[in-house]
This record gives structure tokens, sequence and C-alpha cells, in this order.
């Protein structure tokens, strides 16, 4: 069940840092991310993902801060006027060593619902 699979997932983060390419989007740097509350803002024109988020998979007063027991959250938005498929790869950053669970929300945020529906 989703609920028992991120109910001791962690996020924090005050502000989005610029990558300046794909090659430093992975899962090396989100435990340094973590610890300075800053989420990614991926590099320009990816398609099926705009920001990601580290998360923190226990409890963050109990253990270490490191890559073993961090995934992440992607977040895509749209603002088309059209729905427009959106398939997250959640290996993108990279595969967490526990296997753990990575998030996926995508916001279509210009789709206007039609008169009468």
């Amino acid at each position: 069940m989703l609920e028992d699979a991120i109910s001791n997932a962690w996020v924090n983060f005050l502000h989005f840092v610029h990558l300046g390419n794909k090659t430093s989007y992975n899962l090396l740097c989100t435990p340094q991310l973590l610890k300075c509350s800053t989420a990614m803002d991926t590099c320009a024109h990816q398609y099926n993902i705009d920001g990601v988020l580290p998360v923190l998979y226990g409890d963050p007063e109990m253990i270490q801060i490191g890559e073993i027991k961090i995934s992440i959250l992607q977040c895509q938005s749209k603002n088309t006027l059209k729905v427009v498929k959106v398939i997250h790869d959640a290996m993108l950053v990279g595969s967490s060593k526990e296997n753990l669970l990575v998030i996926s929300v995508t916001m279509h945020l210009g789709i206007e619902k039609e008169k009468g529906r």
C-alpha cells in the first residue's frame, strides 16, 4: 500500500538549485542537497521532469543522511490547453541502493474544464 511505503518519507526544501546539464542530475548529490534544504531544478527543456526533491526514508533525527536512505520525488508541470501524456523515468537519476520508492507527480495547470462537463 502506498501509505505504508511513504509513511517514513521526509521532504525538506527551502529553495531550488538549477542544474547545468543532465549529467549533474543524479542520486550522488542528493544527500548534500537534502542537508542544505535544496531541491533540484532540472536542466532546460526536459520533457518529462522539471524538478526533483530529495526524499529521506527514515527518522531524520535518528539516521545518518546518506545515499543509502535517499530517493527522489520528481515533478512535472504542464501548462497546455490539452492533456499531454507524461512518462516519468524512475531510473533517470539512477537507482537507490535499497530499492526505495521514487515518487512522480505531474501537474496539468493550463487545462480548463469544458462547458457542460
